[in-house]
């Protein structure tokens, strides 16, 4: 079959996020102050970071302030979203690994080729959803591998515009090969 440079996502501009949409998991105890960071180099470049919890009741950061998810594992999916965000907090990042369908997000959004970003604690969230083909996480600094950022500790500012650049483009290099038929 003969493909159509026109339809093709491969085709489309990779440097702009203006108007696409992120998602953010968290839960209890989540890196407040890192996730207003990543939020604020989000939003200069056009894109939206929305919330999702466990439930719509508000969740409490590490330093005690309340946000409200607007949506819930249940109600979302990350095929709702051009990308996935999982701030710091060993406390929300525990919580999350318990939550199946939180698990199920990060999954499901690797294996659609969409960038990712993980910081601190929050990166055995890879290994949770079974994304084992990676480097170990960077033991200090910052790593930036086929659409996934990650970081060793809660960062701010150089995750956000790490994490900026990848959303631009899908991650084609992480797509499996289509499976074969066991009739061929």
């Amino acid at each position: 079959m003969e493909t159509s440079p026109a339809l093709s996502m491969e085709n489309s501009p990779h440097d702009s996020i203006r108007t696409r949409k992120i998602a953010a998991l968290v839960s209890d105890g989540f890196a407040g102050k890192e996730l207003d960071g990543v939020r604020k180099v989000l939003e200069e470049r056009g894109a939206t970071l929305e919330l999702v919890g466990p439930t719509l009741s508000p969740v409490t950061s590490q330093e005690g302030r309340e946000e409200r998810p607007l949506r819930t594992f249940s109600t979302a999916s990350s095929v709702m979203y051009d990308a996935v965000y999982v701030p710091g907090g060993e406390k929300s990042v525990a919580a999350l690994r318990r939550a199946p369908l939180a698990v199920d997000f990060v999954r499901e959004a690797y294996v659609h080729c969409k960038a990712l970003a993980l910081s601190a604690d929050a990166n055995t969230l890879l290994d949770a959803a079974g994304v084992r083909d990676l480097e170990a996480p960077p033991s200090k600094g910052l790593d930036a591998t086929r659409g996934i950022v990650r970081s060793a500790k809660v960062e701010t500012k150089g995750l956000g515009q790490l994490f900026a650049e990848s959303i631009a483009r899908r991650h084609w290099e992480r797509e499996a090969p289509p499976p074969r038929s066991s009739a061929a």
